[in-house]
């Protein structure tokens, strides 16, 4: 075993697609252990706890580990800005999640009366039940635990501590080209991480609420950002979701400072939030002032310091209805003339004011690179058609694939919709079949699978 090429060995490790793989793979002898250590963390994952901090200084401090790691991930979800009383923490406890009672019925429209009716009575002991069985000693100890948690996040901000641990493990990564922040469940579901690392508080964290004045993962990517540039961190790929928009409003010398974080870059996907109302659950209540600052051209000015892109990404986190107000246009994101000489593939959602001319000029400029395009949620100008749009693509640029998705509309001069499709998102597998008949449509022709007959909206 000992006189395999370490070239071979590499390439078992990169076939491993879970760590505990890698992990066994180093038990076998010490030449394993040592070709495994390199494949070993790539990437690395912390959130704002002091143990997360700890763990990524360990990881910095690893002679081999962290000479091969390549991506941070920033789970960046933080507490309210204000810390709950006990009484509005216990009515915060997580509904259900601490009943000693097995409910797992699946109510099935077939079953006979009995069934129903069964049904019915576990549904009305369910909604009886108190929502814990914990004494009041016992969730004074937990809220204990939840006020040095959250007097914790605070102290790490307030310090800036969490900027000096970043940067600090930013210098020993010296391989690091790629971060990741993500603020809610932008990026992916909770991980188990942070759900062990506050459990005992008895509170999930928010997820999007503002902390010491700052709005939604403003502080958080600044931070990131701030901390790549103190440690000469050439970054390459920038993933941050669902960051506010008004991130874009921190002051002049700030934004000077996440450019040049950015020189390198040649992949940025943001995801652009526009505020939720006050139980979290109604998104887009700021669109419409986002729409008047955006008009600024702050973004497409933003976006043009990175010559370099290859990939970029660009949507809101935005209501999907033909009639809800749309939190920037098109140009405000992409300018007239403006060249990425490299770009390969380009994302754009919930944008409008969008004509065909506008869209096919903007492929034009790119064909000679461009060869994927994806639109999630658009309206076009009076004018336009969607049809017609799609059908003239393949005749500007030679595209590999395309994604064309969300609600795609056509507006009328009053700015009311004319055509209108709800085209099922790629996180959402079913109808998935509408996604690639439009992509074939737009990469081979054909017959367009949008029709007045199957609008969404009428």
């Amino acid at each position: 075993m000992d006189q395999l090429p370490f070239e071979l060995l590499h390439w078992i490790c990169n076939s491993f697609h879970d760590t505990k793989d890698i992990q066994n793979f180093r038990l076998v002898n010490k030449t394993f252990a040592a070709v495994g250590a390199e494949h070993l963390l790539p990437d690395v994952h912390f959130f704002l706890h002091e143990d997360s901090f700890k763990r990524m200084k360990a990881i910095s401090e690893h002679p081999i580990i962290s000479q091969h790691v390549v991506s941070l991930f920033y789970e960046a979800d933080i507490y309210d800005d204000l810390m709950m009383g006990f009484v509005e923490w216990e009515s915060h406890v997580d509904l259900r999640s601490y009943v000693d009672l097995d409910y797992a019925y699946v109510p099935d429209a077939n079953n006979d009366e009995r069934a129903k009716r069964h049904e019915r009575r576990m549904v009305e002991k369910f909604n009886r039940t108190p929502r814990h069985q914990l004494s009041k000693a016992e969730l004074r100890k937990h809220y204990h635990i939840y006020q040095s948690l959250w007097q914790q996040q605070k102290r790490l901000q307030e310090t800036d501590q969490d900027l000096a641990f970043i940067t600090d493990a930013m210098k020993h990564f010296p391989r690091l080209r790629s971060v990741v922040m993500s603020f809610g469940f932008w990026y992916r579901t909770r991980s188990e991480a942070v759900e062990r690392a506050f459990k005992e508080g008895l509170c999930y964290l928010p997820g999007d609420s503002p902390y010491n004045g700052w709005t939604e993962g403003t502080r958080q990517l600044k931070v990131l950002l701030e901390a790549s540039l103190l440690s000469d961190t050439k970054l390459e790929a920038v993933f941050a979701g669902s960051i506010s928009w008004q991130f874009f409003r921190l002051d002049e010398d700030i934004m000077t400072k996440m450019i040049s974080a950015c020189t390198s870059l040649t992949t940025l996907n943001l995801m652009l939030s526009t505020g939720r109302d006050e139980d979290g659950d109604e998104l887009g209540v700021e669109a419409s002032w986002c729409r008047d600052f955006m008009r600024s051209g702050v973004l497409r000015s933003f976006l043009e310091c990175f010559p370099n892109l290859r990939h970029l990404e660009i949507s809101f986190d935005v209501s999907d209805g033909p009639n809800d107000c749309f939190p920037a246009r098109l140009g405000d994101v992409i300018g007239d003339d403006y060249v990425w000489p490299n770009l390969k593939g380009l994302v754009l959602g919930h944008l409008d004011d969008a004509s065909e001319t506008q869209i096919l000029d903007i492929l034009k400029r790119h064909r000679s690179s461009l060869r994927h395009f994806g639109i999630d949620a658009m309206a076009l100008n009076p004018g336009s058609s969607w049809s017609s749009l799609l059908s003239k693509i393949r005749d500007v640029v030679q595209l590999k694939s395309a994604c064309i998705c969300g609600s795609i509309s056509t507006v009328d001069a009053m700015g009311l919709p004319k055509e209108a499709w709800n085209i099922t998102p790629l996180d959402i597998a079913a109808r998935d079949e509408e996604r690639k008949k439009l992509e074939d449509f737009v990469l081979n022709g054909g017959e367009c699978p949008l029709k007045p007959d199957n609008m969404d909206f009428r």
